[in-house]
């Protein structure tokens, strides 16, 4: 018999608006991504850095919180986010990973990685996330 995947929320705000959405889901990874659009290039015609480190943000904050049902459960505040930008990405869906990689109850330390459309990692995030709300399932 085969599991069928988690149905997967939809993402609002300023990431939302942006066009990142959640592509999968586990207990300890999550992976977002964004198709670039020219509303996420900057004047060298390559990914704008914020569209990078929003992605990376948004998909390291995610693995604080947990996915009930197709619902996200706990909110979570990036306390603070190290990124370093590898190589350029220029067209395709961008692809963001993040795991956690430590921590307790509250504070985590998670990492992310984004990849261009042929696989090459193009920037790095670490940092520490802080649950600030919870609900139970």
């Amino acid at each position: 018999m085969t599991k069928t995947p988690p149905a997967l929320p939809s993402i609002g705000g300023f990431s939302g608006e942006l066009g990142i959405r959640f592509t999968a889901w586990s207990h300890d990874e999550v992976e977002m991504s964004v198709t670039l659009e020219p509303r996420h290039m900057n004047r060298n015609g390559t990914a704008h850095g914020g569209v990078l480190m929003t992605l990376l943000d948004t998909t390291c904050s995610a693995v604080g919180c947990r996915l009930v049902n197709g619902e996200i459960h706990g909110r979570v505040v990036v306390v603070s986010l190290t990124t370093n930008f590898i190589a350029p990405a220029r067209h395709g869906v961008i692809r963001a990973r993040a795991r956690k990689t430590g921590g307790g109850r509250r504070m985590f330390m998670m990492q992310g990685e984004a990849f261009d459309e042929d696989g090459q990692r193009i920037a790095t995030a670490s940092g520490v996330g802080r649950v600030i709300a919870d609900r139970e399932a």
